[in-house]
């Protein structure tokens, strides 16, 4: 009778486990960039998978950077630019639609082949 029990117990468990929607979240992430005096920003926001650069000082120094964002289905999309103002104004970015196809693949972001201009 234990044994019945404990398997009836265990699979109630499992099937209330099973139940349960699993969520995803994406943080918003940021770095710093020379000293702060650059930012990188990425995440996903409304949908949408974004990844920038931010130029912060009006020093006449521009960053060439490849901002890149992918879908947890691989598809990956990436731009090369240089900032030419200071924060919106002047910031490198590419944005990508979200997907949620695959529960242990994510949606992912980030920066490369940062180099500045003076």
């Amino acid at each position: 009778m234990n044994i019945k029990k404990r398997v009836l117990c265990g699979l109630m468990s499992l099937a209330i486990v099973a139940a349960i929607p699993v969520v995803a979240l994406a943080a918003n992430s940021s770095e710093s960039i020379d000293g702060s005096r650059a930012s990188w920003y990425g995440g996903i926001s409304s949908g949408k998978i974004y990844s920038k650069v931010w130029d912060h000082v009006v020093d006449g120094r521009r960053y060439t950077v490849t901002v890149w964002a992918q879908d947890d289905n691989g598809h990956k999309d990436s731009v090369r630019g240089t900032t030419n103002g200071v924060n919106a104004d002047g910031q490198v970015i590419v944005t990508k639609t979200a997907t949620y196809n695959h529960l242990f693949v994510h949606n992912k972001c980030g920066y490369k082949n940062v180099s500045y201009v003076d």
